[in-house]
């Protein structure tokens, strides 16, 4: 059976896919407990395919489960189940067989199911090729998506649905012809269509669709009535050949929502390139609902406006071209989707390959992030030099950490982001786990992590993909009647129309931090908070006072008891316990008593008066361990054979 679109094991998430009742909201984010997943075509050279895989790892601070299946693949199946501690990750070899082929219909759908959150990155490669998409959860997917790719493309912009549920009805609208005259032209199940027309259908649980065709494929319209998984991208493409570009790569993101989509946003600058200083490619998407999008580009002291060019629905820019660490601030009036394509190796004295990255807007950053960098290519087992971008609110940059430790010492690049200043920079991490987080539950910040070869002698590779986003719907209807009094913690709502989700520091009572004249309306998800043991209570009356017996001390979780999802403190139960010692070992006193007496001894005359004697011991038990002695006399005596001698 399909699963629910909401996972049960999510705790204090009422999770509202679809509906009007916007004011219960859930803080969406990229890490879940439940995914619904698809590998699109890669290039693949004849002879020498290699499996795409998946990296998951775990975000929680105890052991999950985790079960990876394809529920309707069975040439060959994938089903493993595993053990992640914490931070532990684990790869998941998929099969080839498992990525789609050109523009078909398939039951392809892979699914990951985990007792805890878990994050989730995918991974396509083939020969010195990677590409890497960050996998949004089941709570965090939608109903309405735009397709993105490069074009002109080497081979074929592509996109691809994965369904969750029965009956899901699916419409895709080919994006119009190009004043160009350019015509996109894809042939699905034996019909074939063109730009503006329509494809129509109905996906089961775990059906897999893959629209591919040789022109742009950018603005495609994914319309349907129950939530799926997207992913867009290029099979196999160059980026920029204009500036000389001719390295190719598979480029795939998984794309969230329109209803996730936002008005601002920072450019990352990928680093390494300052040889040929090409900059970076940027496509911004448009809704059918935001053709009169008005694009706002802020690169240092100029301001650039990007157009959306009639018959587009997109528009396309270039930052930091000649220059290093540009970073820019892009605003919009409606809410658009930004991907940021890497531009090809120009000459093997700077080595790099192209790659997509979708960029989450500013609203939707998170302050803690959890992911995994790759240590080596498939193929050639070179090992990747992997960095981390990274855009921070200047005020408290300084406080981010790195798996619990200060940030590597960074050349920061001020942005001014509409008024707020925002630093951006990048540094070098080794591979595997990694925790990039803020203290503060608001301080909200972006990273991308981007792997490159450098040792490659023969062609370069490398991946990118943003580490994590939040995805709360900021593009439905905001606000919930808000007061000046009234409290949402956490509800992943825009609640005061600001544009931001779930900005206060609610733990600062009575505060205005967002300066709106409202106190902690718009709370941020507190920080997890972990059950720590209380000290243990003072032993207790020892139960005899001698001869060993025993006493008991308690203690609580409750220092601090877990809260907001923390775990809870280890052991067994987890909210009290109970510790047992001996004590009073020392033997009881044994006071002494006496032992039965001796019979009579024979009297000491026969006649005239005499006596004899009875004795005892104090034996029955001897007196020890400073009991004391038996009372009384240990002897006795008495008078025998009174009567008179004969004779006398």
């Amino acid at each position: 059976p399909a699963p629910e679109v909401c996972s049960s094991q999510a705790v204090d998430r009422q999770c509202i896919i679809s509906g009007n009742n916007f004011c219960q909201g859930t803080p969406f984010d990229n890490q879940g407990y439940g995914f619904v997943l698809m590998f699109n075509e890669h290039y693949t050279r004849v002879g020498n395919p290699y499996n795409p895989f998946l990296v998951i790892t775990n975000a929680e601070t105890e052991n999950v489960q985790v079960n990876v299946t394809t529920p309707r693949w069975s040439s060959p199946s994938v089903n493993e189940q595993f053990t992640l501690a914490s931070g532990q990750y684990r790869t998941v070899s998929i099969p080839q067989e498992l990525r789609m082929q050109q523009s078909n219909l398939s039951t392809k759908a892979i699914l990951v199911q985990s007792s805890g959150e878990v994050v989730v990155q995918g991974v396509n490669s083939e020969e010195r090729s990677t590409g890497m998409f960050l996998a949004l959860p089941i709570d965090a997917i939608g109903s309405e998506y735009y397709a993105v790719c490069y074009s002109p493309a080497f081979l074929h912009c592509q996109f691809g649905i994965a369904a969750i549920q029965d009956g899901t009805e699916v419409s895709i609208s080919l994006p119009s012809p190009l004043p160009s005259g350019q015509i996109v032209q894809v042939t699905f199940q034996g019909t074939t269509y063109y730009s503006g027309q329509t494809i129509r259908l109905t996906l089961s649980a775990y059906d897999t669709v893959q629209i591919q065709a040789a022109h742009d494929l950018t603005g495609s319209h994914v319309v349907t009535n129950k939530p799926v998984s997207f992913f867009s991208g290029n099979r196999h493409t160059n980026i920029d050949q204009g500036l000389g570009g001719q390295t190719k790569d598979h480029t795939v993101e998984m794309l969230p929502p329109v209803s996730a989509w936002g008005k601002e946003f920072i450019t990352f600058q990928i680093p390494d390139r300052t040889v040929f200083n090409p900059g970076d490619n940027f496509r911004a998407v448009v809704s059918s609902l935001s053709q009169t999008s008005q694009l706002n580009l802020t690169v240092g002291s100029s301001n650039i406006y990007p157009a959306v060019p009639n018959g587009f629905s997109y528009a396309q820019f270039l930052v930091g071209q000649g220059s290093q660490n540009t970073y820019a601030y892009l605003s919009s009036n409606t809410p658009v989707m930004l991907a940021e394509f890497i531009v090809s190796m120009i000459a093997t004295n700077e080595l790099a390959d192209p790659s997509m990255i979708y960029l989450p807007p500013v609203s939707l950053y998170r302050n803690e992030y959890t992911f995994t960098a790759l240590e080596r290519s498939l193929s050639t087992n070179n090992l990747f030099v992997n960095t981390i971008i990274i855009v921070s609110p200047l005020s408290g940059r300084g406080d981010i950490t790195l798996d619990g430790n200060a940030l590597p010492a960074i050349t920061w690049t001020n942005v001014d982001a509409g008024g707020v200043i925002y630093s951006a920079g990048f540094f070098t991490i080794s591979a595997g786990f990694h925790k990039l987080s803020h203290p503060k539950v608001n301080h909200y910040f972006g990273a991308v992590l981007y792997g490159n070869v450098l040792n490659d002698t023969v062609a370069p590779e490398s991946y990118a993909t943003a580490i994590g986003m939040r995805l709360s719907r900021v593009n439905e209807p905001c606000g919930c009647n808000v007061t000046t009094t009234a409290q949402f913690q956490a509800d992943g709502i825009d609640n005061d129309c600001d544009g931001r989700v779930d900005e206060e520091d609610c733990s600062n009572a009575n505060t205005d931090e967002d300066g709106d004249g409202r106190q902690n309306e718009d709370c941020a998800t507190p920080s997890k908070v972990d059950g720590q043991w209380s000290q243990w209570s003072n032993w207790g009356t020892c139960s005899v006072s001698c001869g060993g017996g025993s006493r008991s001390r308690t203690r609580s979780c409750s220092d601090p008891a877990p809260a907001f999802g923390g775990s809870p403190c280890p052991g067994s139960p987890p909210d009290t316990q109970t510790d047992t010692e001996s004590c009073n070992s020392n033997a009881c006193p044994v006071d002494g008593n006496w032992g039965g007496w001796t019979p009579w001894s024979n009297c000491s005359r026969t006649c005239g008066g005499g006596i004899r004697f009875k004795s005892r011991e104090c034996n029955n038990p001897p007196p020890s361990n400073g009991g004391v002695s038996c009372p009384g006399s240990s002897n006795l005596t008495e008078t025998c054979n009174p009567q008179g001698c004969p004779g006398k």
